[in-house]
């Protein structure tokens, strides 16, 4: 049985905010912020933060109870009333001392009620957490689907606290007796009322009842929970022989949550207005009652004062909307969550478990968490994680590779719930035993997560529905859904590359089209092209030649290389590993829509190409470069590693951004192309050339090279060394008279007749094995020299 705590006495003097606790608490979550693991995401509308009078949460941890007055001191610097356990008070320990200096108060204050409804008119804000303890397990739906929270002791479930719901509704009543008041003009009593609460002058009591009652549900999710013992646990371990197995446990979840990575998700639901429509009589008995009260304890103690036939109605009157306010805000609460990889393994284990699977294969079970993500995805109410919204995070899931997935795998495998072998995933027993809730967190968090979620029926479906789907899933339907992550990655990359902090540079971009990819299919199976744009530009870049094929019978896929066609601040840092890894992913999208493929690159696109041909990839039957990047004009581009190498140490160092880190492209074409490119996307560009020419003899596919003789990006050579290099028997070498490089842009010369010839001949098989030859007029390229007045550092899209 619970211990009852002891009685605290609390002076006026001991309920005083103390500015510099506050300040503290600001300094303390920044630092951990800045220096330690734990990251904390707020999704909060600012009008939310500001209106909301009474904020309640759900309680997973201790320190919770002060991140409410952070987010508050830090976003309004507002001061806050929070109650916490009694026992934290106890002796005016330093902990109670700060924690009153703070705004908090014990649970068992005399007058706790009237004096926060005081508190709320002075314009503080009053948290609560009304699941009254921590609920480790996260076990909050009993057996009937009703809200509850479980009772170890009692081993059944018992109803939430309705104090915030008697608060809110006991206020909203009073806010509109003073309101009638001041429609009476009863000066004596609004006199009376604002020496009580201490207003200045009836104008000050007049605009604070005129606020609504706000109950705001907010909810704290965090991802991913580990296991292993912490600095801390292990401190305390070595210095004291006596510490509890309940006191370990919450050190170790507790403190790996502060220090090492973990998102700290806070989400504020929709406001719920506590409010009650009075009849005719139902105010004359209210009027009647409040011509007796004096103060707000008086008014608190209605139900425990229900001496008279009048009391006993408005009692019941006021507190028959209790328990449907209460069960409002708890739902708002349970279904704040903000749903993670964890939450999405656990439920599908447990739903293998039910239909009585103890192992699944690797690709099944990771294709139905990337199919469960999609689905998800769809659901408007479904708060995800950000990883859960950005491809570039969650996509690897489909080869088991994802980082927080693989991270909670592993938590599971320690403590025994899952074994993983070469090719399948085994569920152990331990999955199905019962824990007590000091234990469970450390012995099953894959409980904890699958109940986490329970409230969010639909999260469960979702998931079942994908296990179904999974299974009987089309290679098309995959590439459909794959497709889907393209065009989101395109959206949260502009849009997270849009911000404020990014305006040096973007504001000189001057682009008024898209830049996103697009995807255009003819109704059957026909060929696909893959067209993959150059250096610094984007998709754009080949529509026009995209439409000219689409036009004709083909399935054409216009790629975004990774980096591209959002800001150069996106470029940055990108690898060309990146690159190619867009190019292969867009391919299978496109294999699994089309009956075969060629690819068109330019510039270096054009490199890629080569790079993905000497892959050999399934369905591959030709490849097209037009002015493919192997050897430049510009000889500077040699200094780019290291100059890339120089910003990267000096970064190091603190308020050093780098020594050149962006220099202006000088591009012609800014509507698809970046107008300052990254050092880092040149030293990258030399990195793929030379990467790309160490694989030309594994480069066997039918090639057409398209090349103009005076480009003033590309040196001419390029196509000539491709040609001499590859392994390809059936190759061609078209010249272009032209010193531009866009070429393929707008069809220079007979660009697109060349390029629409060689694709009908590998259509119609008219190229004979064994073919070799070099078309249109040769010249001389190989000289030291470029044509004067080539050269200007105009990369337009390398």
């Amino acid at each position: 049985m619970k211990e009852r705590a002891e009685e605290i006495v609390i002076s006026r003097d001991d309920l005083q905010f103390n500015v510099d606790t506050y300040e503290k608490c600001l300094k303390i979550f920044d630092g951990l912020d800045d220096h330690l693991g734990m990251k904390l995401y707020l999704h909060a509308e600012q009008e939310t933060l500001e209106k909301g009078q009474i904020f309640l949460f759900n309680h997973f941890a201790r320190f919770e109870t002060v991140i409410p007055v952070y987010i508050f001191y830090k976003h309004l610097r507002a001061f806050t009333r929070t109650i916490a356990d009694a026992n934290l008070f106890a002796g005016k320990s330093k902990l109670g001392r700060f924690l009153l200096g703070a705004g908090a108060i014990p649970n068992n204050m005399d007058g706790l009620l009237p004096f926060l409804a005081a508190e709320i008119l002075k314009g503080r804000k009053v948290v609560i957490f009304p699941e009254g303890r921590m609920v480790k397990s996260k076990q909050v739906v009993d057996e009937e689907g009703q809200f509850g929270i479980f009772s170890q002791s009692l081993q059944s479930f018992r109803k939430h606290h309705t104090g915030a719901a008697v608060l809110a509704l006991t206020l909203d009543l009073f806010k509109h007796r003073i309101k009638e008041l001041f429609k009476a003009d009863d000066q004596r009593r609004l006199d009376h009322w604002c020496q009580a609460l201490e207003f200045s002058d009836h104008e000050q009591l007049r605009s604070s009842v005129d606020e609504p009652t706000l109950i705001v549900p907010g909810t704290i999710t965090f991802s991913p929970i580990r296991l292993r013992p912490n600095i801390i646990a292990k401190a305390v371990k070595l210095f004291s022989q006596e510490i509890s197995p309940r006191t370990l446990e919450e050190i170790i979840i507790e403190g790996n949550i502060l220090l090492r990575d973990t998102d700290m998700d806070i989400r504020l639901g929709e406001p719920i207005r506590a409010h009650h429509q009075w009849s005719w009589w139902e105010d004359r008995l209210v009027k009647s009652y409040f011509l007796s009260i004096h103060s707000l304890d008086e008014f608190f103690s209605l139900k425990k004062r229900s001496e008279t036939w009048t009391e006993r109605l408005l009692s019941r009157v006021v507190y028959r909307e209790t328990n449907k306010l209460r069960d409002a805000y708890i739902q708002g609460i349970y279904r704040g969550v903000t749903v993670n990889i964890g939450h999405i393994v656990s439920v599908l284990i447990y739903l293998y478990l039910e239909q009585d699977y103890r192992s699944v294969s690797h690709k099944e079970f990771h294709q139905v968490l990337y199919t469960s993500i999609k689905e998800l995805q769809n659901l408007p109410d479904i708060h995800l994680h950000y990883n859960l919204n950005k491809p570039e995070k969650y996509r690897k899931l489909l080869n088991g590779k994802d980082p927080d997935f693989e991270q909670f795998i592993k938590t599971a495998g320690q403590v025994g719930l899952l074994m993983k072998d070469k090719e399948r995933y085994h569920f152990k027993d331990k999955l199905l035993e019962e824990y007590d809730s000091h234990s469970i967190r450390l012995e099953n968090p894959v409980q904890v997560c699958a109940n986490e979620v329970e409230p969010l029926s639909e999260v469960k479906s979702a998931i079942s529905l994908s296990l179904k789907k999974a299974r009987e899933e089309t290679p098309q339907q995959l590439a459909y859904r794959l497709w889907d992550d393209e065009l989101r990655d395109y959206a949260w990359l502009k849009e997270r590359f849009s911000r404020p902090e990014y305006d040096t540079l973007n504001q000189h971009e001057i682009a008024v089209q898209s830049r996103e990819p697009y995807l255009l299919l003819q109704k059957d199976k026909s060929p696909g092209v893959l067209l993959v744009h150059g250096l610094i530009s984007s998709p754009p870049e080949l529509s026009a030649y995209g439409e000219h094929l689409h036009k004709q019978g083909y399935n054409v896929l216009g790629m975004r290389l990774s980096g591209h066609g959002t800001s150069p601040y996106d470029l940055n840092g990108r690898h060309w590993e990146d690159w190619y890894e867009s190019v292969e992913r867009n391919y299978r999208i496109l294999a699994a829509l089309s009956a075969y493929i060629y690819v068109v690159g330019f510039s270096t696109g054009g490199t890629l190409s080569l790079l993905l041909s000497s892959n050999k990839p399934e369905k591959l039957k030709a490849v097209v470069t037009v002015c493919a990047a192997i050897k430049l004009r510009e000889k500077k581009l040699i200094f780019a590693p290291m100059l890339n190498l120089a910003n990267r140490v000096s970064s190091i160092f603190p308020r050093v951004d780098g020594i050149l880190n962006y220099r202006k492209s000088g591009t012609l074409f800014g509507e698809t192309n970046y107008q300052h490119i990254p050092i880092s996307a040149l030293s990258e560009l030399v990195a793929l050339i030379d990467q790309a020419r160490k694989n030309f003899s594994a480069v066997s596919h039918p090639l057409l090279l398209i090349q103009s003789d005076n480009d003033i990006v590309v040196e001419p050579e390029s196509a000539t060394i491709i040609y001499e290099a590859v392994a390809a028997k059936n190759k061609k070498l078209h010249w272009v008279k032209s010193d531009q490089h866009q070429i393929l842009r707008n069809g220079v010369e007979d660009t697109w007749e060349v390029l629409d010839a060689f694709l009908y001949q590998q259509e119609h098989n008219q190229m004979e094995e064994g073919e070799d030859s070099k078309q249109g007029e040769e010249r001389e390229i190989l000289s030291e020299e470029p044509a004067q007045n080539k050269t200007g550092g105009d990369e337009q899209a390398i």
